[in-house]
């Protein structure tokens, strides 16, 4: 960035730092900031991402010249005119840098071993194992594979933690802001925070493309999630019982509300004709944002998501009368070789695996079933609203809400699991998590979306490219579009 930083130190009311340039991430932080900024609050921006190996830019940008820091630039000047503060990168002594220089060359056992490493107390290692697992989109990454990445998200966590420090330092603002906190590069920045007794502010999407995520708590905070359903289904008016059953519709109608819809392939009503046998219906999670996020995921009879699934394939074994389906989230097919493998390489009697690019519509597959059973899955209350009895094993932001069974021992499970009258819950039950679903966040003002990865910032579209850059993208995605004759 072009901008000098305040030659005197003073106070703030708020600073926000990034590491992150995604759309919308970047544009939502503006948004807050000029929330701020117009309200009358001293506001500062600092980005500390230039080495962000989570957001490296494509070999294909690169090639046509796309730079991060043209796309900060832009939006730097942005929130200036408007009276925001832009903070360059603090120098760290060279006394710092050989010390993070050392420290980044520590090998690592394990993940669980990477998880617990900390320096000066912050939780280093627990961002580096979540960011390593999104990077490698393997929930149990080999770290002797990834020995130079695992090095370079460490020293550049350090490199961020003490900035932050330094920044906190000197300019003591009130309140830090941020994205997300669970990564490599993020989670830094609120250990920093803290270590400073600075309160943080998280930011992230909201319930759809037009609303945000404006939280003192990380979105990963199942039980804070669980409140929130609770709070802003207390505040709804008379239209939210209504609202909350056009979710369940839309979902079912393959809206992914939010996020890219899973279910594109699938064949409407397709499912496995439906035997004698009791059957047991299992959709897995595709649950790698919530692998590393410490204290946030709670797991109540498993360890783990994969070890629900072996008990549950033991399970059958040995019960002729009973038939088990996994349902493989069709985010697999996105996933790393070894996550596919171990999900698609699932056996035993009386077990069948759906691998995730089958066509089987995992609606008409839930009502087939008996007992749906999953580990925090939408589908998990999704099933009950549609009518079918759903078991819980896992976290999730729907759970202590009369939804679905939540066994308290193996025992109990075992029992849920044979219960021949075994109902569904009230789907009113599930209107408030629906509720919330469509309508929790705040509405954008000055960020203005296009679709899920793209909109303007105050009537700009920010760009890593130069001017001549999206001239050329805008060049070839006109030569891409099939001709039609006259």
């Amino acid at each position: 960035m072009n901008a000098k930083a305040s030659p005197t130190p003073g106070h703030l009311d708020l600073l926000n730092i990034e590491t992150f340039i995604w759309t919308p991430h970047l544009e939502t932080a503006g948004e807050v900031c000029l929330r701020s900024a117009r309200e009358g609050s001293k506001v500062g921006f600092a980005y500390l991402g230039k080495n962000n190996p989570d957001d490296a830019l494509s070999w294909k940008l690169r090639l046509m010249g796309a730079k991060k820091r043209t796309k900060v630039r832009q939006f730097a000047k942005l929130l200036e005119r408007q009276g925001v503060k832009i903070i360059r990168p603090p120098s760290l002594k060279p006394s710092i840098l050989d010390d993070i220089a050392a420290v980044s060359q520590r090998s690592f056992n394990n993940m669980a071993e990477l998880e617990e490493f900390t320096y000066k107390d912050a939780a280093i290692g627990l961002g580096t194992a979540s960011s390593l697992i999104s990077k490698t989109k393997d929930s149990n990454p080999c770290l002797s594979d990834n020995t130079k990445l695992v090095a370079t998200y460490i020293r550049e966590a350090l490199v961020v933690f003490e900035c932050v420090i330094s920044l906190i330092e000197q300019y003591r603002p009130r309140t830090v802001l941020t994205f997300n906190g669970r990564f490599a590069l993020s989670l830094p920045i609120v250990e920093a925070a803290r270590a400073k007794g600075i309160e943080v502010l998280f930011h992230e999407r909201g319930a759809d493309s037009t609303r945000f995520y404006l939280h003192p708590l990380q979105p990963h905070d199942f039980s804070y999630a669980r409140s929130r359903v609770v709070q802003v289904w207390d505040k709804g008016g008379s239209e939210k019982a209504n609202v909350g059953h056009t979710f369940f519709a839309r979902r079912r109608q393959g809206d992914g509300i939010g996020w890219t819809s899973f279910t594109g392939r699938q064949l409407q009503g397709l499912a496995p004709e439906k035997s004698q046998r009791r059957r047991i219906v299992y959709f897995t999670s595709s649950d790698d944002e919530y692998a590393s996020v410490g204290e946030f995921r709670t797991h109540f009879l498993f360890t783990s998501q994969r070890d629900a699934i072996k008990w549950l394939i033991d399970y059958v074994r040995g019960r002729p009368e009973t038939e088990l389906f996994i349902r493989v989230h069709p985010h697999l097919m996105q996933k790393g070789a070894g996550e596919r493998s171990w999900w698609e390489g699932l056996h035993g009697d009386n077990t069948t695996v759906i691998k995730a690019d089958e066509p089987i519509d995992s609606y008409a597959l839930a009502e087939s079933a008996d007992v749906v059973v999953s580990y925090g899955s939408t589908i998990g209350i999704e099933a009950t609203y549609w009518g079918t009895p759903s078991v819980l094993l896992g976290d999730a932001a729907y759970r202590d809400a009369n939804c679905v069974y939540e066994p308290a021992s193996l025992h109990e499970l075992k029992a849920t699991l044979s219960e021949d009258n075994l109902s569904a819950h009230s789907p009113d039950n599930c209107l408030p998590f629906g509720y919330y679903s469509l309508t929790h966040g705040e509405k954008f003002i000055y960020y203005k979306p296009h679709t899920l990865f793209s909109g303007s910032f105050m009537g700009v579209e920010l760009s890593t490219l130069s001017v001549v850059g999206r001239g050329l993208m805008r060049l070839l995605r006109a030569l891409r579009k099939p001709h039609r004759p006259t």
